[in-house]
């Protein structure tokens, strides 16, 4: 699991236009594809048969090569079809959760989406999610993204420890006994 997600967060990123850059890994296979260490020194070449076999031959032992995968991959949060998901896509969630809101405060919650952690720090995620939202936005509606940079990630455990602080939150607060003694049915009493 670690290798995998090692790679996917060092070599996967998301592309502006899925066809044009599927055109681009066809006609310049070197243009998308990369390599990468193999900490137990094994050699594996990911993608078109043809090129693996190529691969393999001028692989350095220890490496992984992949190509249109890096692209592919992140590709499913948009369009969840092609891992034959039945899911929303990452941008069709954002816009239907955003336009079942009050309609004084879509324009609003449109121009301040913030994004932290996860898949949103593939490189080109805040530009295709900005880019697929304000072809579905009404021309007067501003699609204003903030994502936030990586060694902010911890945004969503900050905010939270900030809410807790709060004098208004301190009596929804529970302690260790009041759990061990009632267990996970105390949330209701306390915070509902």
């Amino acid at each position: 699991h670690l290798q995998v997600r090692d790679i996917m967060e060092r070599l996967c990123y998301v592309a502006l236009d899925f066809n044009k850059e599927n055109i681009k890994a066809v006609e310049k296979p070197a243009s998308v594809k990369r390599r990468f260490k193999m900490p137990n020194g094994d050699t594996i070449v990911i993608g078109n048969e043809l090129q693996c076999q190529e691969e393999i031959q001028t692989a350095k032992w220890g490496t992984i090569v992949i190509g249109n995968e890096r692209f592919f991959l992140p590709e499913v949060l948009f369009q969840p079809e092609l891992a034959d998901l039945e899911e929303d896509s990452v941008v069709d969630a954002t816009f239907g959760a955003i336009m079942k809101c009050d309609e004084y405060m879509q324009k609003e919650m449109l121009s301040n989406i913030v994004l932290s952690g996860g898949c949103t720090m593939f490189p080109g995620f805040s530009e295709r999610l900005t880019k697929e939202l304000t072809s579905l936005a009404p021309t007067s509606f501003e699609v204003n993204i903030l994502a936030l940079p990586e060694q902010e990630n911890h945004t969503a455990w900050v905010g939270a420890s900030v809410v807790a602080s709060l004098d208004e939150f301190q009596n929804m607060w529970i302690s260790r006994e009041e759990y061990h003694n009632k267990g996970p049915s105390i949330i209701h009493s306390k915070c509902f």
